[in-house]
């Protein structure tokens, strides 16, 4: 009896002194490739300014920098950096440029460069995961987010969710 509870503290002390678990990409255990999955972004918010940038938007001089946060798989509670250029009608002269900074750090670059489209769900913008550009655990990734809802050009908010799939 006394060689089993020797055994079973032993046992006990390994496993309590084991690092903390650190969450890493998925790997497909046969082909050692990363898995791709599905993000969903439950909700998005934010606002919109428009600002004089000649050194980013030579030809207008006017930036639309869309600014906000909120919560998606794989990346916790986030932050959103966008800009683009735009007209003197606020139409837009060049593709959107993203940055997602995720709950630990971690940033998602993306840019949208198709024309948006309306159906029943709102305005949808289909955003490009950038290739080589991420940082952290999304290095490497690759893939599309398709964010869709409410954009008030009047209020300069919007409010929106979204799905897509990563490769990381």
């Amino acid at each position: 009896m006394k060689k089993i509870c020797i055994f079973l503290m032993v046992i006990f002390g390994v496993f309590a002194c084991d690092a903390p678990f650190e969450e890493q990409p998925e790997m497909d255990l046969k082909s050692g490739n990363r898995i791709e999955r599905t993000i969903k972004f439950q909700k998005a918010s934010g606002v919109m300014e428009v600002i004089q940038n000649m050194d980013a938007c030579t030809a207008t001089g006017l930036q639309m920098i869309i600014s906000g946060g909120g919560n998606a798989t794989f990346l916790g509670n986030f932050t959103v950096y966008n800009k683009l250029c735009i007209d003197g009608d606020g139409n837009p002269v060049s593709p959107i440029w993203g940055e997602l900074t995720a709950a630990n750090g971690d940033k998602i670059y993306t840019m949208v460069n198709t024309d948006p489209w309306v159906d029943e769900d709102g305005m949808h913008y289909l955003y490009k995961i950038r290739e080589g550009m991420s940082t952290g655990r999304f290095e490497g990734a690759t893939g599309y987010i398709d964010m869709y809802g409410i954009i008030d050009h009047i209020n300069m908010t919007w409010d929106l969710k979204g799905e897509g799939m990563i490769k990381f």
